[in-house]
């Protein structure tokens, strides 16, 4: 499990769920953890107005307080929607075509539990996260995976819906506790480049996505 809570599923060759890969196999390109390098990444990052309601959330149960310095910038919260991949200039391009073929429908998150675990640096991530699976982000998340199949690339693994708030906290916490709901609603995703110091994540590319239906879509906090 990578540390912002994806599963990882490593590949020799990369293949779409309709067999249809590229014949110009990228080699190498995973992101080498560890490596203090650049990586580029499919994610949804949070809106000022979702941000702030996080924080909000997390100051009022004390958690703020707990995670004290540890607790991540506000502008990095996000959900993960791909693995990480090197950052040079073809697997940019490629991951630029696979963005640009995603078809998937906007949708919301119900965020109701804090999640806190090892990870492997040896400190703890503490996620705000959702029990249930939510298949419109399976849908978004495969989408992607399959794009990135077509362009050559190693096929990444799932993403369960989460947004993590620290990835280096040294306290204690229980495992799961529940929390009161936070709902936000993702209308786009980004190819990002993550890296420096401060951490930062600069946008290459930005993708809206369809309207979710009326019945069930929420006000954008993405």
């Amino acid at each position: 499990m990578a540390p912002d809570g994806s599963r990882h599923e490593r590949s020799g060759r990369p293949s779409g769920s309709d067999g249809d890969a590229a014949d110009d196999v990228v080699p190498d390109a995973w992101w080498p953890a560890g490596s203090g390098l650049p990586r580029l990444l499919f994610l949804a990052r949070l809106r000022t107005a979702c941000a702030g309601v996080v924080t909000s959330r997390l100051e009022t149960v004390g958690v703020a307080r707990l995670l004290g310095a540890s607790m991540s910038p506000i502008d990095l919260l996000h959900q993960s929607l791909s693995d990480r991949y090197r950052d040079t200039a073809e697997i940019r391009r490629r991951l630029l075509r696979a963005g640009d073929g995603v078809r998937a429908q906007a949708f919301s998150l119900s965020l109701d539990r804090l999640r806190c675990a090892p990870n492997e640096r040896g400190s703890r991530n503490v996620e705000l996260w959702m029990k249930a699976d939510c298949e419109a982000l399976t849908t978004l998340v495969t989408a992607i995976n399959d794009g990135v199949c077509r362009q050559g690339l190693p096929r990444g693994g799932g993403h369960r819906p989460h947004l993590t708030v620290s990835y280096t906290f040294h306290g204690r916490m229980p495992s799961l506790q529940r929390l009161p709901e936070v709902e936000v609603s993702i209308d786009a995703f980004e190819l990002v480049v993550g890296g420096g110091k401060p951490y930062r994540y600069e946008t290459l590319r930005r993708w809206m996505l369809s309207p979710a239906s009326p019945s069930t879509s929420q006000p954008s906090l993405f």
